[in-house]
């Protein structure tokens, strides 16, 4: 934890004595769980970006504590540390690429590393073609030792800003996985698809993006979002609403949703737990400095 904030800390300072543009997002969230091991969970953390010329430096810090409903002893802490990088390497071509690791007191989450790397054409405001390569390692208490995950996406602009509907950012994501290690309760393969829409206004930027298929520690967000339990998650939803305080702030609240089927935590049982529910609840905010 002490590392952390010095971490954090440095790249404060180092963002200022570049004079680069810098934007801090805090949040915090509660989930709820039903028909599955876990009870609750939650969870605090910081993202925090700086801007200097075409370069865009990111840095996530999250901690979580998760409660199972049955077995205290699956009680568990859990730091997810995260590094982000884009960068527009031509006019209309954007690299992205980030690590995350995660760091826990149960044994299946400890040490688990993802890695993305995407290359995405932009067209401004009418459409963007990317295509992300993930690839995660995992502890030996995990469905399997490492997999990759391809994820093309397309995404299509409408409208203006400033009309009565605002302007509409549509986005289809499907992802594929390829876990690398045989296991009896894993499928070969897994194909998971989700659609979105998000829309600007003056004040407000609204999300709803929906989830089907069937996915296995899913990389999601450009690498911040690692699902790295023993998990395959079938459906879900989002619903999120942010407002702009001021031209430097605004403030967010999303409603989460997923299906899943649950597995014993340190696979030391092949009982499986199916359609879990989760309920989430996230406050965030931004403010650019």
């Amino acid at each position: 934890m002490q590392r952390t904030i010095k971490l954090v800390g440095l790249l404060f300072l180092f963002s200022f004595s570049l004079n680069a543009q810098s934007t801090l997002y805090p949040f915090y969230f509660h989930s709820s769980y039903k028909n599955g091991y876990k009870s609750s969970d939650n969870s605090a953390g910081i993202y925090y970006d700086f801007k200097k010329n075409e370069n865009l430096f990111k840095v996530g810090y999250e901690y979580k504590d998760t409660k199972y409903e049955n077995n205290s002893s699956y009680d568990n802490y859990q730091h997810d540390f995260i590094l982000g990088y884009s960068r527009f390497i031509s006019d209309k071509l954007l690299l992205d690429a980030a690590a995350h690791l995660t760091i826990s007191d149960l044994d299946q989450a400890d040490t688990n590393q993802a890695y993305l790397l995407g290359l995405t054409y932009v067209k401004q405001k009418r459409f963007s073609l990317g295509l992300d390569i993930d690839f995660a390692k995992f502890n030996e208490n995990s469905f399997t030792d490492s997999l990759w995950q391809i994820s093309p996406n397309l995404a299509l602009w409408f409208g203006e800003r400033d009309s009565m509907l605002g302007e509409v950012l549509f986005k289809v994501t499907y992802n594929y996985t390829n876990p690398g290690r045989e296991n009896t309760d894993l499928s070969n393969r897994y194909n998971h698809a989700e659609l979105s829409l998000k829309q600007f206004t003056t004040n407000f930027t609204n999300i709803f993006a929906f989830s089907f298929g069937k996915s296995l520690y899913l990389l999601k967000d450009k690498g911040f979002t690692f699902y790295n339990n023993n998990e395959v998650h079938t459906q879900g939803m989002i619903l999120s609403s942010a407002y702009r305080i001021d031209p430097r702030s605004s403030i967010k609240l999303s409603y989460i949703y997923e299906r899943y089927d649950a597995y014993d935590p340190l696979l030391s049982s092949s009982t499986k737990m199916e359609d879990a529910k989760m309920r989430r609840f996230v406050l965030s905010g931004s403010w650019k400095f």
